[in-house]
């Protein structure tokens, strides 16, 4: 019987520590089940930021196509605006070069015309001075030939002033 007793024992021994096993078992058991819950979690959760990075990816790649065009619509228009102000500035010059060149041409027309105002000036006083000449000659009778020179000499000025006004504005054209 002792033996019986010492196998009852041992039976007993041996469920008490099978019943602290399982005890144990299951306590690991409900820690894996909450750390495969947490697991879960955190991979649902990093899902959830991964889906969020992407569609900030998509917005950025989005922008930044959006920029480049812009930029280069930018460039475009800069390079655009550089040729026009090339343009403006060639324009401009060939202006101011055909205006130099006109203000000479002028120049030289007025210093011309005011050399030939001082001939006919000059002719004036010389015919001045012979239409007195003619007025003393007139009352002495010869009236006809002297008047008929005054007309000549007057004809000869008009005829020099035609000449030069056409000479000034042919180099104008």
């Amino acid at each position: 019987m002792l033996a019986l007793e010492e196998k009852n024992r041992d039976a007993e021994n041996q469920i008490k520590d099978l019943k602290e096993t399982i005890f144990e078992l299951e306590d690991q058991v409900e820690q894996q089940r909450a750390v495969r819950l947490h697991t879960n979690q955190t991979i649902l959760d990093l899902e959830n930021q991964i889906k969020r990075l992407e569609e900030n990816k998509a917005e950025l790649e989005k922008q930044i196509k959006a920029m480049n065009k812009q930029m280069k619509d930018e460039t475009e228009e800069w390079r655009r605006f550089q040729a026009d102000l090339q343009t403006a500035v060639v324009v401009a010059n060939d202006i101011k070069v055909e205006a130099q060149e006109e203000l000479r041409t002028l120049r030289r027309c007025l210093q011309e015309e005011q050399e030939h105002s001082a001939r006919l000036a000059s002719e004036l006083e010389q015919i001045q001075g012979a239409r007195y000449t003619i007025n003393y000659e007139l009352n002495t009778g010869l009236s006809s030939a002297i008047h008929l020179g005054f007309q000549l000499l007057t004809s000869h000025i008009s005829i020099q002033i035609s000449i030069s006004d056409s000479r000034c504005l042919g180099s104008l054209v």
